[in-house]
């Protein structure tokens, strides 16, 4: 396993870890889980067997305790809470091939525990067989032009489901294939042809989300430049899909295009470049139209940390170190907004707040140090600990103002996923969950 450095001085650490834990005990009993949700005013979103808000986020909470304490049976917790996502499966049959809350999310996690436990290889195996012969009968390319960012993101298409196939060695031979066809698709989705104008992967106004923001902000459709459901995260899906001596023309020249375009998107404040959510198509339908967003805040789903993170995963793959300086540049710029802000803009969880800044800055600061990302992660790491509510059932709460506050027991959104990016930042073992969030 990859070596992992602490970047944090020891009193924090402590600190952190002794965070964790509080988190780690109050996620362990199932009741307390259960009691949370049926008991909330505004329950967060909770699907049982999804890896982004359900069981299998546990699985990987407490399998990462195990791995960063060994000795504390944190493991068991992870094989029980394994037991009951598979148990959610048998009583509704996933559809889904994704991975935040598909058969891909199944699999991660049930690999996860396998890395310490052969014996769950099997079902590794034969889940990886099911997947690979849903994406076998799946027809991914459209007849008509546009897509849907379902069809191609990481939260729930091609892109996080790479991420999945490309995670760890398998024997398995369909799931070489699968990957093979799926990073064929993106290929294909990004280098081909602009019809009246417009790059195929624009979202037409038919195949919007039915979700008002979206609606509202992008009625005549438009393109989406985030990691979570945009361009930013084919970049990391194609980047993470081959080793960089497997990269061939037909690759390079497509993924260094997307990485072109999505910086041509930028807009520049005070601090740097940054994007936002997505941008509208031109009525003209030549060149998107920036500048007609809100910019995102500084997060990992938007914005400009996550999408630093995938140039850079595109700058190792294509072996390219001004677009690797270029991301860290980026990511800088975005260190320095968020705490001009006071990070008042971030939730506690890893999606759209502290705990995926951390998880993202902990990548940079493995890659090569920096001091003064060295002491963002520190203080950081204590704006999130001040998030911290014991009086709440698992110790943080995914506050979004005026939509509620949340108590979310999950991996995405919730307690689980500050968990784990406070082992990110105060234990030495690396956090390869973080696969989930395409970052490594």
């Amino acid at each position: 396993m990859k070596s992992w450095q602490v970047f944090l001085g020891s009193d924090l650490q402590h600190k952190a870890q002794r965070v964790a834990k509080d988190v780690a005990e109050r996620l362990a009993d199932p009741k307390v889980i259960e009691a949370a949700l049926e008991s909330a005013e505004a329950p967060p979103l909770w699907k049982p067997q999804a890896l982004a808000c359900g069981y299998a986020s546990l699985v990987i909470a407490f399998e990462q305790m195990h791995r960063c304490f060994p000795h504390e049976g944190w493991d068991g917790f992870a094989k029980g809470y394994l037991k009951a996502a598979a148990n959610a499966t048998r009583e509704k049959a996933i559809a889904d091939p994704g991975l935040h809350e598909g058969i891909a999310g199944m699999i991660l996690a049930t690999s996860y525990v396998s890395a310490s436990d052969h014996r769950y290889q099997r079902i590794v195996n034969s889940l990886l067989r099911q997947l690979a012969t849903r994406i076998k009968l799946t027809q991914w390319e459209r007849s008509e032009p546009g897509v849907s960012f379902y069809e191609y993101d990481v939260i729930n298409g091609a892109s996080g489901i790479i991420g999945l196939l490309n995670f760890g060695d398998t024997a398995v031979e369909e799931a070489s294939w699968a990957s093979d066809r799926l990073t064929s698709y993106l290929l294909n989705l990004i280098d081909g042809p602009k019809l009246s104008g417009v790059y195929p992967w624009h979202i037409p106004q038919r195949l919007l989300p039915q979700i008002h923001v979206y609606r509202e902000q992008y009625p005549g459709g438009y393109y989406d430049l985030g990691v979570a459901h945009g361009m930013a995260g084919v970049i990391s899906a194609v980047a993470l899909a081959f080793a960089p001596e497997q990269l061939a023309t037909g690759i390079t020249q497509p993924l260094m295009k997307l990485c072109d375009w999505l910086l041509a998107q930028a807009e520049f404040d005070e601090f740097g470049p940054n994007w936002p959510r997505g941008v509208h198509l031109n009525s003209a339908a030549d060149q998107p139209a920036t500048g007609m967003s809100a910019l995102a805040p500084t997060t990992w789903c938007y914005g400009a940390p996550g999408i630093a993170r995938s140039l850079w995963l595109a700058g190792v793959a294509l072996r390219n170190q001004e677009l690797e300086e270029t991301s860290r540049t980026i990511f800088a710029a975005a260190l320095r907004r968020s705490q001009a802000d006071g990070h008042r803009q971030l939730t506690a969880g890893l999606c759209h707040g502290l705990a995926g800044l951390i998880t993202i800055a902990c990548r940079f600061a493995q890659d090569g140090e920096n001091a003064a990302n060295l002491e963002s992660i520190e203080e950081l790491v204590e704006r999130l600990l001040e998030r911290n509510h014991p009086d709440a059932p698992f110790g943080f709460r995914d506050d979004l103002g005026a939509e509620g506050v949340f108590d979310d027991p999950g991996l995405l959104n919730g307690a689980a996923g500050v968990l784990l990016a406070l082992l990110a930042a105060s234990a030495p073992v690396e956090p390869r969950w973080d696969r989930i969030l395409m970052l490594n």
